[in-house]
């Protein structure tokens, strides 16, 4: 399970993310303030997406969306099978060596997860425009908001704001919105 929230979670950042910048390409003083902000909306809003996400409707959708992304990977290149394998493997041998305390094989596994993340990262990020994925992904989100504003309808005003500021920032760096 924390391999599909691992998948969740860098699709939820890929798809409300600010524009990315180079280490050597400072924000203007202008979007560092949106950031500021939008960095405290997120923390007022994790809670109540935290809440959101333990109900089985929103995890049926999450379920949904890593099964898209790793069914397009696959097709893309089937290569990604084996190394989703492998991903999955890995996982488990390192849950069962950090319960044993077997350091030692947390560290060579930790090792062989971070040559195969990145791999895996881009066949993701190679997937993620294609229909069927999009359309997960977009009932996923739609979902998850909905939940949250059962929960919370203040949330409501923080995911707008939320969407707002992005699209600020968006605007000052010049990228499309995301």
């Amino acid at each position: 399970m924390s391999q599909r929230l691992a998948l969740v979670a860098a699709i939820a950042l890929a798809l409300l993310a600010i524009p990315a910048t180079s280490p050597a390409q400072a924000l203007p003083p202008e979007a560092q303030e949106l950031v500021a902000e939008m960095q405290e909306i997120e923390g007022q809003l994790a809670p109540i997406q935290h809440l959101a996400m333990q109900d089985s409707v929103i995890q049926l959708h999450q379920d949904a969306v890593t099964d898209a992304v790793r069914k397009a990977m696959v097709a893309a290149d089937s290569a990604n099978a084996q190394k989703l394998e492998r991903f999955d493997a890995i996982l488990a041998e390192a849950e069962a060596a950090e319960q044993a305390g077997d350091t030692a094989t947390v560290v060579a596994l930790t090792a062989e997860v971070r040559e195969l993340q990145p791999q895996l990262m881009a066949a993701q990020q190679n997937v993620m425009a294609q229909p069927e994925v999009e359309a997960r992904m977009t009932a996923y989100f739609d979902a998850v908001e909905a939940k949250m504003i059962e929960l919370d309808p203040n949330a409501r005003a923080l995911i707008d704001r939320l969407h707002e500021l992005n699209e600020q920032v968006t605007a000052i760096l010049g990228a499309p919105p995301s």
